[in-house]
């Protein structure tokens, strides 16, 4: 996980949002925009795409959440909830394209989002590419689990799927992308 994606603590925040709405939610959109808009980019692979997303997540949880009850809030898991609404908000948006292809070409956004530590800037322009050709099941998966660093039950949760076909979904994506990531060696000449 990169900096920027530190993991909720549901918890916390669940509690805080039962007690102080209004002010818990301000203080919610500080802490996980940047996670959400980083995970949103490797789905869409559109910047101005996954900006749009993550205000529409805003908008729909915040309605949600003055929907409910004290009891539900102080309840509720934050995380896996939010990104409910953001992969929701992913698949219309798919639906509104007539599909799931993404827009290659935002490795500014990219570079600035991603853990300078983790990998070169080249290598993550290689891997948003990557991760773009991948379905969008495959590329959910391996995304919400890899990227966002939601556990396997979290995701199996967000993406409404047993937690079995999420595992096999980020296997088949992980391998996906082991087999287009893998250079291929030339072929050597006999002597």
């Amino acid at each position: 996980m990169t900096a920027t994606q530190r993991r909720l603590d549901d918890r916390r925040w669940s509690a805080r949002l039962a007690v102080d709405l209004d002010g818990t939610f301000a203080e919610l959109v500080l802490a996980a925009t940047d996670g959400l808009f980083s995970g949103l980019l490797r789905l869409t692979g559109s910047a101005p795409d996954a900006e749009d997303l993550v205000q529409e997540t805003w908008v729909r949880a915040h309605r949600a959440l003055h929907g409910m009850t004290v009891d539900q809030r102080a309840e509720l898991r934050v995380s896996g909830w939010l990104w409910t609404i953001a992969v929701n908000r992913w698949r219309t948006w798919c639906g509104r394209r007539g599909g799931a292809d993404v827009a290659l070409g935002d490795h500014d956004v990219v570079s600035r989002h991603a853990d300078a530590a983790s990998t070169t800037t080249l290598e993550r322009i290689v891997l948003v590419d990557a991760l773009a050709t991948l379905p969008p099941n495959l590329r959910e998966a391996v995304v919400l689990h890899h990227v966002v660093g939601l556990r396997y039950r979290e995701v199996a949760e967000v993406v409404e799927r047993p937690e079995g076909t999420v595992k096999a979904d980020v296997h088949r994506g992980l391998a996906a992308l082991r087999s287009i990531l893998t250079p291929i060696e030339p072929a050597r000449e006999q002597p």
